[in-house]
């Protein structure tokens, strides 16, 4: 199982959202789609998206998936490269 973890201002906005963080973990571990992020979030390198859930994040040195945020997912759809997300 591929190590996943979140960092305190991801498990705020999880707590915000009132979604829980074994929900976060799944769409880093198993997302339906991902993308690399090129502008949205400075500190993410991807986006991986799972059901309502965008969730940006970036692979440390020892492969371990760190959730930087946790946003909404608008559609799990991209418009000419631009994703659909709440904040």
């Amino acid at each position: 199982m591929t190590d996943v973890r979140l960092t305190d201002h991801a498990r705020e906005r999880a707590a915000e959202m009132r979604v829980p963080t074994k929900e976060v973990k799944r769409a880093l571990r198993e997302p339906e789609m991902t993308f690399d992020n090129k502008r949205a979030f400075p500190d993410a390198s991807r986006i991986a998206i799972r059901g309502r859930l965008a969730v940006p994040y970036n692979i440390d040195a020892m492969g371990v998936l760190v959730a930087i945020t946790v946003l909404w997912s608008n559609g799990n759809s991209r418009h000419e490269g631009a994703l659909g997300l709440w904040v």
